[in-house]
């Protein structure tokens, strides 16, 4: 959801209704929240963390092969989110009442 929520594809952040996610707003679980920014991190950095990101992460309750986990995801999520940029999918009616829009668009 975060690579969703940094990519604006409003297709998949209205399918993957987190609302703490989708609002920017910090989740109440520490290490889920370690999670959310570490990998909003990677994809704002283009998989650039600083050496004390990495650590942070880990030191999370979280270790290097996740890591390697984040960035498929990303890579997954980046083909997803850019594809429905192009072909401007609609949202299915189920999603219907987590539309969301990028600020500003």
């Amino acid at each position: 959801m975060a690579i969703c929520r940094v990519n604006e594809c409003t297709y998949c952040t209205a399918a993957q209704a987190i609302a703490a996610l989708r609002a920017d707003q910090p989740i109440e679980y520490p290490k889920l929240q370690a999670l959310a920014a570490f990998t909003r991190l990677m994809v704002e950095s283009h998989g650039r963390p600083a050496p004390s990101d990495v650590q942070s992460f880990v030191a999370a309750g979280y270790c290097k092969k996740q890591v390697l986990e984040i960035i498929l995801a990303m890579a997954v999520k980046t083909i997803s989110n850019y594809s429905n940029h192009v072909f401007h999918t609609e949202v299915d009616s189920r999603f219907g009442r987590y539309v969301w829009q990028p600020q500003g668009r």
